[in-house]
């Protein structure tokens, strides 16, 4: 599990780790102080990362010799800043965990795969050299693999259009917010149906 530390003082963002697992209770992780699993924001320009409440904000760099302003409550158009990074970087790291079997040159051919299947669904002689290779290497017939494949991406597209869903509703109750407190409970928690 990724960890993600900061400053004890000042909550500066100072880089990413990995968190032990619990020798104690199978599953969980040890999540060491001045740590949170919460990802930091991605880097702006003239800006640092700071963790305080429970959640990232940006602040401007300090000018040289300062540090970060403990101090520093965020704005409210930071926070959504922070919250609407969360709020994508969760869903996208939901999906991604859906999908963990393939590889990045794998999913590449998705797209490929489905349109050959969709073509051997209607004519068992289309020409479909990526799911006749796939079928060969597999020792399968490849009308077979194309309806597995059909079958694939019918349920990956139901399974993606719910964690859209549930992404689109949180920024809807982040658009909605009009306090740091508002922003602060929206909880980005992704479930299938």
């Amino acid at each position: 599990m990724q960890i993600y530390y900061y400053h004890r003082a000042t909550g500066e963002f100072l880089g990413v780790g990995k968190a032990d697992p619990s020798p104690l209770e199978p599953g969980a992780f040890l999540i060491p102080a001045n740590a949170t699993t919460t990802p930091a924001p991605m880097p702006v320009n003239g800006k640092v990362r700071v963790w305080g409440n429970g959640v990232w904000t940006y602040q401007n760099v300090p000018v040289a010799g300062q540090t970060v302003d403990p101090g520093y409550q965020p704005s409210l158009a930071d926070l959504k800043l922070v919250k609407q990074a969360e709020i994508r970087d969760s869903a996208d790291g939901f999906l991604q965990s859906l999908a963990v079997e393939y590889g990045a040159y794998e999913k590449l051919t998705w797209d490929q795969q489905a349109m050959e299947a969709d073509a051997l669904a209607l004519d068992s002689d289309a020409p479909a050299p990526l799911v006749r290779s796939i079928a060969a290497a597999r020792g399968m017939d490849p009308l077979e693999l194309a309806a597995r494949i059909q079958a694939n991406r019918a349920q990956w597209i139901v399974l993606s259009g719910c964690i859209v869903g549930q992404r689109l509703g949180y920024q809807d109750q982040l658009d909605a917010a009009t306090t740091n407190e508002q922003v602060a409970a929206v909880v980005p928690i992704y479930t299938l149906p």
